[in-house]
This record gives structure tokens, sequence and C-alpha cells, in this order.
């Protein structure tokens, strides 16, 4: 069940960690998909050197 007051962007850097994540609510999914909030995620990895991905050791 989709929330209606789900509209939330989160993203989350640990820079000791060296990590970078982030979610999408779920009325921002028409506006940014999956896809696209992944994309954005690993350029951004890509261009800071941070790699990791929460919830998974290193």
């Amino acid at each position: 069940m989709k929330c209606p007051r789900c509209k939330g962007l989160m993203m989350l850097l640990a820079l000791e960690e060296r990590c970078i994540e982030g979610e999408v609510g779920y009325a921002l999914e028409h506006i940014v998909s999956d896809e696209e909030s992944g994309a954005i995620l690993d350029a951004l990895k890509a261009s800071t050197a941070m790699d990791c991905t929460v919830g998974r050791r290193r």
C-alpha cells in the first residue's frame, strides 16, 4: 500500500565510512524512479570514491 504522505527524498552520507545511499518516498517515485536515483547515486559514488552500501559489510 502506498503512503500518500511519503513525499520524502533521503540521502545518507557517512563520510567516515565513505558511504552514500538514498531513498525515494512512494509519492515521489513518479518524479524520481528507483533507476534514476540509482544512476545519480552511482555517479556520486564514482566521483567521490564512496563505495559501500548500507547493510553490507566490507
